[in-house]
């Protein structure tokens, strides 16, 4: 049985799941309908690409299951989504279970090694030039 509390911490959570999704969703919608996008000011300043140059145009392919373009604007986009949601989904019920709001999350060499990975992928994308 939930207690009031734990029914708190999900009314709260349900609306703030709503927020985001109801931002992403426009956001969405007018990148699709506009075909622009936030640019990057890391490629405005230096010419090169940043670790997630491409992401928005990759996870717009993922969404339309074109799994092969969205490879080719960001070859980390898939594995950086699913982090995301890894996070997002842990933080999500460590709060309703505890009502504790930190990203403290387990196991540490996941955010190790994903980070590793991003920054080889950062110098690596640039001296190839994708």
């Amino acid at each position: 049985m939930m207690t009031d509390d734990r029914r708190i911490r999900v009314r709260r959570l349900a609306a703030v799941w709503g927020i985001v999704l109801g931002v992403l969703t426009l956001y969405a919608v007018v990148t699709m309908v506009t075909e622009a996008g936030i640019p990057c000011l890391f490629h405005l300043i230096t010419g090169l690409s940043c670790p997630g140059c491409g992401i928005s145009r990759a996870i717009r392919s993922l969404a339309a299951l074109r799994f092969g373009e969205a490879l080719r604007y960001n070859l980390f986009a898939p594995f950086i989504l699913l982090y995301i949601l890894y996070c997002a989904g842990y933080a999500s019920v460590r709060y309703v279970r505890t009502g504790r709001k930190d990203l403290l999350m387990r196991p540490q060499w996941l955010h190790i090694t994903l980070l590793a990975m991003i920054l080889v992928w950062w110098v690596v994308r640039n001296i190839i030039g994708i």
